[in-house]
């Protein structure tokens, strides 16, 4: 199986080593190898299958379960994904950021407020902390309010894109296809080559009817 990695034929290795799998002979170096494999090839769902094996059985490190929330958050499985970010000791802030949005995913509004505690505790001007705090904590602001608190987060040095993306997911749950329109207008022009903030764009204008 390395050999085929190593020319370029890593579907042929997974194959490989599935069907080995499938016949029960397979070894934990074996699930690692499909697990890690099976996660860079983009294969989500194998990746899970494996990995969730792993987790299962203790046998998986911290790098493993990283990738593995990777996986399960491409296909959308954000209470699995908070399951496993709870067993992840943070090391540094990226690690407190996604155990934040892992938890806001999981509608784990309690989870989510000890997160952006935490977070401010050490990092206390972060934007995607603010961003969560004021969409899913500060539940009782006006939008004219939130989109004046929002402005100003636009206004940041640097901003996270996912602090933007954050603010067009919240708000396309609610159709509001103006408040987008108005927040993206006011972000730096910096930002708006960005491939993530592109796609907001174009959903904006599909959603105006623009084509």
């Amino acid at each position: 199986a390395k050999l085929f990695i190593n020319v370029g034929m890593e579907y042929e290795a997974i194959t490989m080593l599935d069907k080995e799998v499938s016949d029960q002979t397979h070894t934990l170096n074996t699930i690692r190898f499909l697990a890690y494999y099976s996660n860079v090839l983009g294969n989500h769902r194998k990746a899970q299958k494996y990995y969730s094996y792993l987790f299962a059985t203790g046998n998986i490190t911290r790098e493993e379960k990283i990738m593995y929330c990777k996986s399960l958050q491409y296909l959308g499985l954000w209470e699995d994904v908070y399951s496993v970010r709870k067993t992840i000791n943070p090391l540094n802030l990226n690690d407190e950021i996604e155990m934040a949005i892992a938890a806001y995913k999981a509608n784990n509004f309690k989870s989510l407020k000890e997160s952006i505690q935490q977070i401010y505790s050490s990092y206390p001007n972060n934007d995607i902390a603010e961003t969560l705090d004021l969409l899913f904590i500060q539940t009782d602001l006006h939008d004219s309010e939130l989109d004046e608190k929002l402005s100003k987060l636009f206004k940041k040095p640097n901003i996270e894109i996912r602090t933007i993306t954050l603010i067009e997911e919240y708000l396309l749950k609610h159709s509001d296809s103006t408040r987008i329109a108005k927040l993206i207008e006011s972000l730096p022009g910096k930002y708006k080559k960005n491939p993530e903030i592109q796609l907001i764009i174009y959903k904006l204008h599909k959603m105006q009817g623009d084509f």
